[in-house]
C-alpha cells in the first residue's frame, strides 16, 4: 500500500495544501466520487486523508480546502463530522 504520508515526511515538506474540488449531494451532504457515487464525509475524513495525513499535517503548516457546494453545510451530519475534525 503507497503510505503517502511516509513519503512527504521523508521528503521534508514543510507545508502540505491538500484540495478537494467536488459536488456535495444537496440532501445528505456526501461528497461526490463518480456518477451516482458519493462519500460521506466523515469516511472521506477517515479513509481518504487517514489519521496518518492528518498527523503529518499537524507538524507542518498544512491546509486542507474544501471546495463543494453548500449541501455540506446543509446536512447537519455532514457539517457536525467537518467541524468534529477541524477542531481535532
Amino acid at each position: 500500500m503507497y503510505d503517502l504520508a511516509h513519503y512527504i515526511h521523508r521528503f521534508g515538506v514543510k507545508r502540505l495544501l491538500v484540495f478537494v474540488y467536488t459536488h456535495c449531494n444537496p440532501d445528505n451532504g456526501d461528497l461526490h466520487c463518480a456518477d451516482g457515487v458519493g462519500i460521506e464525509v466523515n469516511d472521506f475524513l477517515q479513509e481518504i486523508v487517514g489519521p496518518d495525513l492528518n498527523s503529518l499535517a499537524k507538524e507542518t503548516h498544512s491546509l486542507l480546502v474544501l471546495n463543494v457546494c453548500g449541501g455540506i453545510w446543509t446536512s447537519e451530519t455532514s457539517s457536525e463530522h467537518l467541524k468534529a475534525y477541524a477542531q481535532r
